[in-house]
């Protein structure tokens, strides 16, 4: 059972991968007044804060939740793990308003996007490092299979709330809605995404 939990995570780190190598890719080849370079990133950005938070973040909370109480390290981890999740918070709207500011024609918001950018992506990429080689293994060793069935059953309802083309589709317009770089203010990063409810990963 938890082979079965554990390749739908990977899988989806494998996801936030690619999208985050087309991050760096559009990142290194950002030159001011880039609008498809803007937009790339600010789809890959949009991907990141998404996708994990409805779909893939709630599945491991029911593993972390279990391992907590079992072992030290795992709650140093999950510290870590938080801490990171706070970095990503704070990071995705300052990226998104120096997009703004550089599509308005400000030149020095382009050296910040590649900055601030580069150091949001190695945060991504230690984040998954930790829960894969540290988080995840802990987590097949230590829970009994009683627990991978309770987490199972209760990923597949968390999974079919989430996926839903008609949820998903609400829960893209109200966060788009509640974000400050929002339709009026930068570049329409998830028109799309919003509208027919799909990847926004994708759309570069």
């Amino acid at each position: 059972m938890h082979r079965r939990i554990m390749r739908s995570l990977m899988n989806e780190h494998r996801n936030m991968q690619h999208v985050l190598t087309l991050l760096r890719l559009h990142l290194d080849a950002l030159t001011p007044g880039d609008v498809y370079g803007l937009r790339s990133i600010c789809n890959a950005i949009g991907y990141m804060r998404q996708v994990p938070q409805f779909c893939h973040h709630p599945r491991e909370e029911l593993i972390f939740q279990r391992l907590m109480p079992a072992d030290r390290q795992i709650t140093k981890h999950r510290r870590e793990l938080r801490r990171q999740h706070l970095i990503f918070e704070a990071t995705e709207p300052e990226l998104m308003c120096d997009i703004a500011v550089s599509r308005a024609g400000e030149a020095d918001a382009c050296s910040r996007i590649k900055g601030v950018g580069a150091t949001y992506r190695r945060e991504h990429a230690d984040h998954i490092g930790l829960e894969e080689k540290q988080v995840f293994p802990a987590a097949v060793q230590i829970l009994p299979f009683q627990e991978w069935l309770e987490i199972y059953s209760q990923a597949v309802r968390l999974y079919a709330r989430c996926s839903g083309a008609g949820r998903y589709r609400g829960k893209a317009r109200s966060t788009t809605r509640s974000w400050p770089w929002s339709r009026r203010t930068c570049i329409e990063p998830h028109r799309g995404f919003a509208r027919r409810g799909e990847n926004p990963g994708y759309v570069l």
